[in-house]
């Protein structure tokens, strides 16, 4: 069973209503992504927001998906078990439709392999 590695913050940033804030990463140890989590600085759910997901060409929300998905709460957000090899880059993008400019933070909840 694959254990706990990291929690990885990728950004906290203010996102202004309307802009896309997008950020990669390239591991530095094999990992499972277990977990992409956004939290919005007050508490409040991101409905409109939307997100893109990927590993390398990897695409892992096919076109853009509700950042409403990856719920701040690790309880409703899905688990994606994936494979995140060192020296392979992950870039998540969310772009803020909320109508208000938004401190989101971006984290990665990241497994060792077995």
């Amino acid at each position: 069973m694959p254990r706990f590695a990291k929690i990885k913050q990728l950004w906290k940033a203010t996102v202004t209503a309307g802009d896309t804030k997008t950020e990669e990463w390239t591991a530095d140890e094999n990992y499972i992504l277990h977990q992409v989590l956004f939290i919005e600085e007050t508490g409040a759910e991101l409905y409109k927001s939307q997100v893109t997901i990927r590993i390398d060409n990897n695409v892992l929300t096919i076109e853009k998906c509700s950042a409403y998905i990856f719920n701040h709460d690790r309880r409703k957000s899905p688990i994606l078990d994936v494979p995140f090899e060192k020296d392979h880059k992950i870039t998540v993008s969310l772009e803020n439709l909320e109508g208000a400019d938004k401190t989101i933070e971006c984290d990665l909840i990241l497994y060792y392999p077995d």
